[in-house]
């Protein structure tokens, strides 16, 4: 809903307003201002201003009773709690470079190639190999899982505003 694609955000806030059923009471565009709104408080209580005390009544992580769900909607965000980290070495006692171990594999599959075409008794014709198009098909592999990644991430985050929202109005 949320992909950063031209008009989804208005057609995304226009979905969450009819799917809380208050079209006729609230615009999608009250609906984003709206949750701007909560999403900036959600920042100051988060992460207030240094030397800002909590003598002059605004609200607090403590004390602001919306903060547990937003919370929950944004404190979760992969920027915020990375899920995963991924180690840059494999074990503690590091072995051959991975440089090492892809040339081995290499010279696997060059010499299984020679004994397919020896077996079909034919010329084999010419793999080109180049390592530029290989690091192309491998970041292009990668753009691809990422954006998948970042789809479903988006979609779980507009189910997590609208069930935010849904607490917000008025039923």
């Amino acid at each position: 809903m949320f992909t950063g694609g031209r008009d989804t955000a208005a057609n995304g806030y226009r979905t969450i307003v009819v799917k809380m059923g208050i079209e006729g009471r609230v615009t999608q565009v009250q609906a984003k201002k709206k949750l701007d709104n909560l999403k900036n408080k959600y920042k100051e209580c988060k992460c207030p201003a240094s030397g800002q005390g909590t003598e002059d009544g605004k609200p607090t992580a403590a004390t602001w009773a919306w903060f547990v769900l937003m919370d929950e909607a944004l404190g979760q965000s992969a920027a915020v709690s990375p899920p995963c980290l991924i180690a840059s070495i494999q074990e503690d006692n590091p072995g051959p470079s991975t440089a090492q171990e892809g040339q081995k594999g290499r010279e696997d599959e060059e010499e299984k190639e020679k004994d397919d075409t020896k077996r079909r008794g034919g010329t084999k014709k010419r793999v080109r190999e180049d390592p530029y198009l290989d690091l192309l098909r491998e970041n292009l592999l990668y753009q691809r899982e990422a954006d998948e990644r970042r789809a479903a991430e988006a979609r779980e985050r507009s189910e997590k505003f609208l069930a935010v929202l849904e607490r917000f109005a008025p039923k």
